[in-house]
């Protein structure tokens, strides 16, 4: 057989199986319409309330899903704000225990010491700054912690005032990280701890102080430092 006709048979064969499906096709469809207009009434109400009940279920499943999505958002979110919470505090701790060091601004209180303090009025002063919302506070450059020992020890002159075991000497310099209005204030107030000085003719000076560095603590916690990991 010739090419040609080959490929003219193929041709014809393939229009009319096109043919016969797009007239299955356009017989289906006058078939649907025919029957829905051979529906009763009542027929058609059923069926549209049922595709509109089929509608609203979706719909209901849509918004079921979005509230469980945006509670997933929301979980994740406080999970992260938590974290951070968690860390500030695990920071806020290292300060106070003095595992790290602190920069900040903040007062400065110095003692010439021609009236020596004691112990007790050392103490005094230190509670005050951390009523005062002290972050750091260090003696003559020493880092104050919750493990810090403050006592006086008698001498053939009459007492040296230690800071755990290091000796004070005069100048003595008091400094302290935080805000300066609210430590001087602390300070300051009337029958406080400055004007129970003031009764021994003590007279400190008081500084702002911008820059303030205050250096770890050498004595450690036995604890591992959390670490934040990474990603």
């Amino acid at each position: 057989m010739n090419k040609n006709y080959s490929w003219i048979l193929m041709l014809t064969v393939t229009l009319m199986f096109i043919g016969i499906i797009i007239s299955s096709q356009s017989n289906s469809v006058e078939e649907y319409m025919a029957t829905l207009e051979a529906q009763d009434e009542p027929d058609l109400l059923v069926l549209w309330r049922s595709n509109d009940e089929r509608l609203s279920s979706l719909q209901g499943e849509y918004y079921l899903l979005q509230n469980e999505y945006d509670d997933m958002l929301s979980q994740t979110s406080q999970g992260k704000i938590s974290i951070d919470t968690f860390l500030e505090e695990i920071d806020s701790i290292h300060v106070f225990n003095g595992d790290a060091k602190t920069t900040g601004p903040g007062v400065e209180v110095v003692f010439t010491g021609e009236i020596p303090l004691v112990a007790t009025e050392l103490l005094d002063i230190i509670n005050e700054l951390n009523n005062s919302g002290a972050e750091a506070i260090a003696v003559n450059g020493k880092r104050l912690t919750s493990r810090t020992h403050i006592n006086q020890v008698p001498t053939d002159y009459g007492y040296n005032l230690m800071v755990d075991r290091m000796l004070i000497t005069y100048p003595l310099s008091i400094q302290a990280i935080g805000d300066y209005h609210g430590l001087y204030t602390g300070l300051t107030i009337i029958g406080g701890i400055m004007d129970k000085l003031n009764s021994y003719s003590i007279f400190p000076t008081i500084s702002r102080r911008e820059d303030i560095i205050i250096d770890a603590s050498p004595d450690k916690d036995d604890y591992q430092a959390y670490k934040q990991p990474t990603e």
